[in-house]
């Protein structure tokens, strides 16, 4: 099962979530802010329940935003406000407690040097990304697609996850393609794998039931109150570009999707890479895989460009045909993530 998410990184990788328990709040310009609310209704099934807000602006701006079950009667709408002024919403429900509640978001300017906003498709080059504030973003991403597993068993901190994590922002990477969960692989050298680790098997589950037995009809609120903390360290928050890890899918329903996604390893790289970007001249392009897989302590998946200056040679591939590009390093790509690799 592996579900591929990106998210961006921010400079200093600090939770960017706060929680706000009155009605009439304030946080700044592209801040995420949860506003929480409680209910009393009991023995509801939650994942079937209609919840959200309307945020409304002095301009007239609406956004619709949905909210979300978080456990013991406690429900959120996470608000990330894109422009300045105060904002009034109001809250609907099936849940009478949670219908009709009134409130407000002052928001001030932002003051974060580093905080420019979502990504978004450029309004001039559409094959290219920018900032909500304009700034250009170009993607440097890395595949780790375990990080959601690093601290699922530690219901205090990440430290694991902001340690790993550090050293690609180190590296200047500021993109991250990571599971929602995934379970076990059957390559890699497994025997030589230090046990601390080995996230191959997690024990947390999305699902209610467990990953032999799983519930389908329930979410394990568990598991996503921690998957929200990584993503809370990662800097992203709702409403992002959306993309599908197949490029049968992206290449079939291109309207569904944000940018392209694309698996290339043909050793004719370069052509298969501009023929992608003309193919596809209104959507930036991402090849996901190139088929480079930088070699470490020991291998865990036997791929055809292991060197890491050959890798590395891949990705500028990508790059000068006007496609983006994700880095691979062993032994944190899949499950095992040496998330100490100063050591």
């Amino acid at each position: 099962m592996k579900s591929i998410i990106f998210f961006l990184l921010t400079l200093f990788c600090s939770s960017i979530f706060h929680t706000a328990y009155g009605k009439d709040i304030s946080c700044q310009k592209w801040e995420v802010v949860d506003i929480s609310f409680r209910a009393s209704a009991k023995n509801i099934d939650p994942f079937a329940t209609e919840f959200g807000a309307v945020f409304l602006l002095e301009d007239g701006t609406k956004m619709n935003v949905p909210g979300f079950y978080n456990d013991d009667n406690n429900w959120v709408i996470r608000f990330c406000p894109a422009k300045e002024g105060v904002w009034t919403f109001k809250t609907y429900s099936t849940i009478l407690d949670l219908n009709k509640q009134n409130g407000s978001v002052t928001v001030l300017p932002n003051t974060k040097k580093d905080r420019h906003g979502a990504v978004k498709i450029h309004p001039q080059f559409p094959q290219r990304f920018s900032y909500e504030d304009g700034t250009t973003y170009f993607p440097l991403a890395f595949e780790m697609d375990w990080l959601f597993a690093l601290d699922a068993e530690n219901d205090k901190d990440i430290p694991r996850t902001r340690k790993i994590v550090h050293h690609l922002v180190e590296n200047n990477f500021n993109k991250v393609m990571m599971n929602v969960y995934a379970y076990e692989a059957n390559w890699g050298e497994k025997e030589k794998i230090d046990p601390k680790y080995n996230f191959a098997k997690p024990s947390v589950f999305p699902f209610a039931g467990n990953n032999k037995n799983p519930d389908h009809s329930s979410l394990d609120i568990d598991f996503f109150k921690h998957f929200d903390r990584v993503m809370a360290h990662l800097n992203d928050a709702h409403s992002r570009l959306v993309t599908v890890h197949d490029y049968n899918f992206c290449r079939t329903y291109p309207n569904l999707v944000d940018f392209i996604s694309i698996q290339e390893w043909r050793p004719n790289l370069y052509n298969q890479m501009l023929q992608a970007t003309k193919t596809h001249s209104a959507k930036p392009v991402f090849n996901v895989e190139h088929g480079g897989y930088e070699q470490s302590m020991h291998s865990i998946f036997y791929g055809a460009y292991i060197d890491p200056v050959v890798c590395l040679e891949r990705s500028y591939t990508c790059i000068f045909a006007g496609t983006y590009t994700t880095y691979y390093w062993q032994n944190s790509s899949w499950y095992e993530v040496v998330y100490e690799p100063d050591i």
